[in-house]
């Protein structure tokens, strides 16, 4: 079995002597007593492990986080990784609440995924089009979960009537065509969406109350269990779309 010698941990990520040429050198690889895994259809560059170190320290990455980072890393600690965000501030979900909180905390933290998947990042950015088979941006993203806050809320659960805040345009939903939207009325406009959406289930006594909707019986647990669904899905696409634009990475 292959023996790399460990000269060098920082935060959190080990540095091999000498480096792998890809990420299957390291398959079986003994460190510190655990066998590392790798598929060996994960071909990684040997530079990205060169140059980890710049991008750690650009991210200012805390120990408490590259513990955290180091865990997804099948085997143990990662051998290498791209820049990853270091500003989280979603607050964590329960593992015993009961199933209101539960439902709804889960929904704040993939909000919050969503925001934090856009901070920092200019107007350009926000905008860029970063996947080239995909009319995504973390922009249109954003401004769709504002129409979607609306729409399951307001009209499905509240019974209010209103237009879309950005309608279709040749069949394709309007909030993703965003060469010319504002960035600050989109945030704006989802953080709104976001507050009347809990005032709303707030008015729900029971997760199991239930309202009619174009003949079909809705239940505030489903939707917000839909919810769930939905930014968790778009969160995907944010992740992908956030590393594309700048390289950042992190659940």
């Amino acid at each position: 079995m292959a023996q790399l010698d460990v000269t060098e941990r920082t935060n959190g990520i080990m540095c091999f002597q000498p480096l792998p040429e890809t990420i299957d050198d390291l398959a079986g690889v003994v460190v510190a007593g655990n066998t590392m895994r790798a598929s060996a259809s994960m071909r990684v560059p040997a530079q990205r492990c060169a140059l980890h170190r710049d991008r750690a320290a650009e991210s200012e990455e805390t120990p408490q986080a590259a513990e955290v980072h180091a865990s997804r890393w099948p085997g143990g600690p990662m051998p290498c990784h791209d820049r990853r965000m270091s500003d989280d501030q979603r607050t964590t979900p329960s593992k015993v609440a009961d199933d209101r909180v539960s439902l709804t905390s889960f929904l704040d933290y993939q909000r919050a995924t969503l925001a934090m998947k856009c901070e920092r990042l200019t107007a350009e950015q926000l905008k860029e089009r970063a996947v080239p088979t995909s009319g995504l941006s973390l922009l249109g993203l954003v401004r769709h979960a504002a129409e979607v806050e609306r729409s399951w809320f307001r009209t499905v659960l509240s019974g209010e009537q209103g237009a879309a805040l950005w309608p279709a345009v040749d069949g394709v939903f309007g909030e993703f065509h965003v060469d010319d939207a504002d960035v600050d009325e989109a945030f704006t406009l989802w953080r709104e969406a976001c507050e009347g959406s809990r005032a709303v289930t707030d008015a729900f006594k029971s997760l199991d109350d239930t309202v009619q909707f174009r003949g079909e019986v809705i239940s505030l647990r489903y939707v917000l269990t839909h919810m769930i669904e939905e930014y968790a899905r778009h969160n995907g696409h944010a992740d992908l779309l956030r590393e594309s634009v700048d390289g950042a990475v992190g659940e």
